[in-house]
């Protein structure tokens, strides 16, 4: 593995913190890298010599608290396992956290759920619409089934819009810590 691909994967894996956070550290191994590569070593030689990128980011994540544990779990575990890394970060912050803070925290997060419930409006709408569109069909399940449709439909943009708007927020709140 050269150089470059070593530092964009370690970039890759410590993508739960914020953009400045992740390129600090990048620089920093970056910086270790070229004074090796200046005293005459290979590159290959200097990343065994680092470490492998899970003890490297094993150490990022000890330096900030949180569990690391790697698996080989598909795209949806993972983004869970990163939500729950932010939960726990958000509750380490709080503990360091006023009251003041931690009330500002508390009714940022109530208005994001706010957000997410009027966000169910226009799905309200669009199955009405289609309950008055279906009401001439005199079978029972193809309305059962928009309705069903609906509702997966709200929920996946929800989760998603949840999940995005968190992870910007959870940037901000560590950008201020």
């Amino acid at each position: 593995m050269d150089k470059n691909k070593y530092l964009q994967t370690f970039k890759d894996e410590i993508s739960i913190f914020t953009e400045s956070y992740q390129q600090k550290k990048v620089l920093e191994l970056d910086e270790k890298i070229g004074k090796m590569i200046q005293e005459g070593k290979k590159e290959e030689d200097i990343i065994r010599e680092i470490g492998t990128i899970e003890e490297l980011v094993q150490k990022v994540y000890e330096e900030n608290h949180l569990n690391y544990n790697k698996k080989s779990n598909g795209k949806i575990t993972q983004s869970f396992e990163k939500l729950f890394d932010m939960v726990h970060c958000i509750i380490d912050i709080m503990s360091k956290n006023s009251t003041k803070e931690n009330f500002k925290i508390i009714i940022d997060l109530f208005l994001l759920i706010l957000f997410i419930c009027v966000i169910k409006i226009p799905f309200i709408v669009v199955r009405d619409f289609g309950n008055s569109l279906l009401d001439f069909i005199p079978i029972p399940i193809i309305l059962n089934l928009w309705h069903l449709l609906m509702e997966f439909v709200y929920i996946i943009i929800a989760i998603v819009v949840f999940i995005s708007i968190l992870k910007k927020w959870f940037q901000n709140l560590n950008q201020r810590k």
